[in-house]
């Protein structure tokens, strides 16, 4: 039931609960993701890419393109007129058999190009972290860095500024990494060598040439349901590993769901997937959290219900934008996440039917740009890119928001939920109930609305009248592609 609260007065409120919204700017002053670019056009499927942007603003790109089932090859295409055309894709792995995959590469201050990736895929016990450079004319030929450690995968490249770079895999239970300096590799490191189980995943490197980190990790004794989140740093000056800090609770799910990005201020940004496993459905959060001085601020949740690999970068603005691939009732999409008026709205970037998903998410000269993969028919899958420029004029933010208030109470509910919502801009409305799995269960409205407060109500039943069963769902406004995230509680 929708009602238009014409004569009633609400202030804005951050919804604390969790909830899904979707809008997809249909005025023209809003932002939007430009179409994406195809940059593989291989037949077959290309997954897993990875992308950096040189001195001169060319971007690089590199992916695994599968030969057959024990056979995958890593192939790289460049664009000097900033993604608008890409060079045809270029075998650089070479290799004749088993299967190369998880390719990174960066640039250094000279634009030579460094590229990382994994090999033999198919056997865990022998895969190997191999390294090239492209020094502008040739790629060399490949360097077996993790040979020591048969069995090293999950690879991923940091260039610092004074041009060290460092690669850091998985073995064994732990992360262990080499670094090159003057041409030379050192040996194998550990970082923490006492640690009982624990994954680097990300970093980046601050003003002081240090590196902002974060990881997954587990003590001695504990499951997968104890993995929590942890926060580290490289100080270069010292040449030692800091302390961990614990940033989620234990029930977090660990397995490459999370990012750190920071500000030109030199403040770290984090987002990282939670998992709940004390609910009677397990729950998925994308959460969200930025370093105030020493400490770091109360974990916001920004998507509830299916997310994963979650991105995120720092505009000139100290603004975090964060991407997360999402479930659809077929398929997945991609979804931008923003914070406008204090409140989380998002965009949905792309989607398919089949998959869309890794993505690696790059800010530059105040843009974003997303490479990912796409995928309406299984086995069949391209590498694209799409770009979105930053606004940092407020008045252009808001001009944006198209959704202006959000309330759901009460939640959790036993009878009836109200959701009431205030808009700024005419436009089809659709509001719909979903489980954690991403299938719809109810329609609650569909239709065109001018400006105004609204509220509608749901009573815990599906599309057939039949009541569901207690535990957590989505309802999700959608106005075209933007989104506003929060979920509700039914309990008996």
């Amino acid at each position: 039931m929708l009602r238009k609260a014409s004569l009633m007065i609400f202030k804005p409120l951050i919804v604390l609960f969790l909830f899904s919204v979707l809008q997809v700017p249909v005025i023209a002053d809003a932002q939007e993701w430009t179409p994406p670019v195809n940059i593989s056009n291989i037949p077959g499927m290309d997954n897993m890419p990875d992308m950096c942007i040189d001195s001169c603003g060319n971007l690089h790109c590199v992916f695994t393109h599968k030969v057959g089932y024990y056979y995958g090859k890593i192939y790289y295409s460049h664009s000097e007129d900033n993604g608008l055309s890409w060079s045809t894709p270029e075998d650089v792995s070479l290799n004749t058999t088993l299967y190369a995959f998880n390719a990174h590469i960066v640039a250094s201050g000279n634009n030579t190009l460094h590229l990382t990736y994994d090999y033999n895929l198919i056997n865990p016990g022998a895969t190997q972290v191999l390294y090239r450079y492209f020094d502008g004319e040739q790629w060399s030929d490949a360097l077996n860095i993790s040979s020591t450690q048969p069995g090293a995968h999950d690879n991923f490249p940091v260039l610092d500024h004074n041009q060290r770079l460092y690669c850091f895999w998985y073995w064994a239970g732990k992360s262990y990494y080499k670094y090159l300096e003057n041409n030379t590799w050192s040996e194998v490191l550990s970082l923490y060598p006492e640690a009982y189980w624990w994954i680097f995943d990300a970093a980046v490197v601050d003003r002081n040439n240090n590196l902002q980190c974060i990881g997954d990790y587990l003590y001695e004794g504990q499951t997968i349901t104890n993995i929590k989140v942890i926060y580290f740093q490289y100080l270069y000056e010292q040449d030692t590993w800091t302390d961990k800090t614990l940033l989620s609770r234990e029930t977090y799910l660990g397995g490459g769901n999370q990012d750190i990005a920071i500000s030109p201020q030199d403040i770290s940004h984090i987002t990282y997937l939670q998992r709940d496993y004390d609910t009677l459905l397990h729950n998925d959060t994308t959460m969200y959290s930025v370093q105030v001085d020493t400490n770091w601020s109360s974990p916001e949740s920004i998507i509830s219900g299916d997310p994963y690999e979650q991105h995120i970068v720092v505009d000139s603005e100290n603004d975090a934008q964060i991407v997360d691939r999402e479930n659809l009732e077929t398929g997945t999409m991609l979804v931008h996440y923003q914070k406008i008026n204090e409140l989380w709205q998002g965009y949905v970037i792309d989607s398919a039917e089949n998959l869309t998903g890794f993505p690696e998410l790059l800010y530059y000269n105040n843009m974003l740009y997303l490479v990912y993969n796409k995928s309406d028919i299984p086995e069949i899958t391209d590498i694209y890119l799409s770009k979105y420029d930053i606004v940092t004029d407020i008045n252009e933010q808001t001009n944006k928001l198209m959704v202006d208030e959000f309330k759901l109470f009460p939640n959790p509910f036993t009878d009836e939920t109200t959701l009431s919502f205030q808009l700024n801009k005419e436009g089809m409305t659709d509001i719909r109930v979903y489980n954690m799995s991403g299938q719809c269960i109810n329609t609650l409205l569909h239709e065109n609305l001018s400006p105004g407060t609204y509220k509608i109500n749901w009573n815990g039943k599906d599309k057939n009248g039949k009541e569901v069963i207690p535990g957590q769902y989505l309802i999700r406004l959608q106005r075209g592609r933007q989104i506003i995230s929060r979920a509700v509680n039914y309990i008996k």
